[in-house]
């Protein structure tokens, strides 16, 4: 009976050192998980940050090539719109030639036969040219 009886105890004691290192395990796995998951929200964060980061840098280089659009845009909105003053003020002044020269900078946006014309009808109307 003293066999079985130290069998027993020697068993509990067993099962009582494999539950503390069980728990033991337990919490240091527990705590090396949370690291990990922390560690991988950083990450993440870091990565989507720098992604973040690319998509604004081209988001910028875009507003820059729109903003110069819309300057040369606005440029050659005045140019046209000091250009149609020009001839309506030579209209109402009689219309006597030279018609008003047209700017270099609408050619790229006006038919270049109509231009051509242009040029023609001012080199009639001024033959020292």
């Amino acid at each position: 009976m003293n066999d079985t009886l130290v069998t027993i105890l020697g068993t509990l004691i067993s099962a009582s050192a494999l539950v503390v290192v069980g728990l033991f395990t337990y919490r240091s796995t527990r705590k090396k998980d949370t690291v990990t998951a922390e560690v991988s929200k950083e990450a993440n964060a870091i990565t989507w940050s720098k992604d973040l980061l690319g998509r604004l840098e081209k988001l910028e280089g875009e507003v820059t090539s729109v903003r110069n659009d819309l300057n040369a845009i606005t440029r050659t909105l005045r140019i046209s719109t000091n250009y149609i003053e020009r001839l309506w003020q030579w209209g109402t002044s009689g219309s006597r030639p030279p018609i008003p020269d047209i700017p270099e900078t609408l050619y790229t946006h006006l038919d270049p036969t109509l231009i051509d014309e242009h040029h023609r009808r001012q080199r009639e109307h001024n033959p020292k040219d």
